[in-house]
């Protein structure tokens, strides 16, 4: 029989079939065993788990004495609990608590259907042993009862009410929801959000995509980012071990949460391409000092940074000619990463950073 197993569950379903097949080894039967032939991803909660699909054979059939035991029948007040491995002829379904080897009119909780030469018997539990001469018949009937407890339980299957331990996510819609993550948050980076009491992007977009926070779907702009970036790594030359191992994980199409850093660390990746890109000789300042006007402005990054007057909101653009202008928010505007905008702005200060010149805008109205 083949069954869908969460792969955290199987260390408990493989103890329980050994335990099943030692028993059964004792009583000279073979016992169940267990393959894997292949493995899938269930959508949960938000994300994926994976989950073994594996075939389990349960050993020989239950013989007593020459007698096949076809089921155990608990007698309920409120009606027959009937195991079996087969389906079974309707009447034991209201079947009374008889015994067909004392035939004596008393109370039993459990009896057991034998069939022999085509011929139904129904045997109370502590005449199994007088009825079919083997000293071992209480054993195997509770052994066979444990088997078929096992066949019919969905303990260790799939459980869509179930909190699963060890999500994977679907690389392609993470990357999607880390645009998004950057785009409200900028960057963050773990190590950062540890100093700084912030949301990693890693986390952050994670809780975007399983709706543990206020659900918002990535825009068109988040998606063509995720693409740049997808597109950026496809191409990349790794040139130390955090590059190759971001192409790699890029590559899969599921990855476990415990990777994601690298997958939203990408994101950052292409950022610093970007501005690396755009470095260079040439670049000019931008207006006069004091002096408000219209900006055509092209969003390059976003950071964040929490100071003593608390969140600041750091955006770097470039105009229609390559130069720098960079605006200290005190607040989110909310600007797609790649998206170019009309702003108007004062001009600040005209300084260089890194050996490059910047102008710095404030008091921005996105237009």
């Amino acid at each position: 029989m083949t069954y869908n197993i969460p792969q955290e569950n199987m260390p408990n379903l493989v103890a329980k079939l050994n335990k099943l097949a030692a028993r059964a080894e004792k009583l000279g039967l073979n016992g169940p065993s267990i393959s894997t032939v292949g493995t899938e991803m269930q959508k949960h909660d938000g994300s994926y788990i994976k989950v073994e699909v594996v075939e389990i054979t349960f050993g020989d059939e239950v013989i007593v004495g020459g007698w096949s035991l076809l089921a155990k029948i608990e007698h309920l007040p409120a009606g027959n609990l009937v195991k079996s491995f087969s389906e079974l002829d309707a009447k034991w379904y209201d079947a009374e608590p008889n015994c067909e080897h004392c035939n004596q009119n008393r109370r039993r909780n459990v009896t057991h259907v034998l069939l022999k030469d085509e011929v139904e018997k129904q045997v109370g539990s502590t005449c199994l042993k007088d009825f079919t001469g083997h000293a071992d018949a209480e054993a195997l009937a509770d052994y066979f009862a444990q088997i078929q407890e096992l066949v019919e339980s969905d303990e260790f299957g799939y459980d869509p009410d179930k909190s699963y331990g060890s999500p994977y996510i679907q690389v392609k819609k993470y990357l999607q929801y880390a645009a998004l993550a950057v785009r409200h948050s900028g960057y963050v980076s773990r190590k950062s959000a540890e100093q700084s009491l912030a949301i990693a992007t890693a986390d952050d977009a994670f809780f975007w995509m399983t709706k543990k926070i206020d659900h918002e779907y990535p825009n068109e702009n988040d998606i063509a980012v995720a693409q740049e970036v997808q597109n950026y790594v496809d191409a990349l030359e790794p040139t130390n071990n955090f590059e190759h191992n971001v192409k790699t994980l890029l590559s899969e199409e599921y990855v476990h949460y415990s990777h994601l850093g690298y997958i939203a660390g990408a994101i950052s990746a292409h950022l610093h391409h970007q501005e690396a890109v755009l470095k260079g000789e040439g670049k000019e300042y931008v207006g006069e000092i004091k002096k408000r006007q219209n900006f055509t402005l092209t969003a390059v990054s976003l950071k964040t940074l929490d100071g003593m007057y608390g969140m600041t909101y750091l955006y770097k653009f470039t105009d229609e000619n390559g130069n720098n202008i960079v605006w200290f928010s005190s607040k989110n505007q909310d600007l797609n990463i790649g998206a170019t905008y009309t702003i108007k702005a004062t001009v600040k200060d005209h300084k260089e950073y890194n050996n490059e010149k910047q102008t710095v805008i404030t008091r921005g109205k996105v237009q």
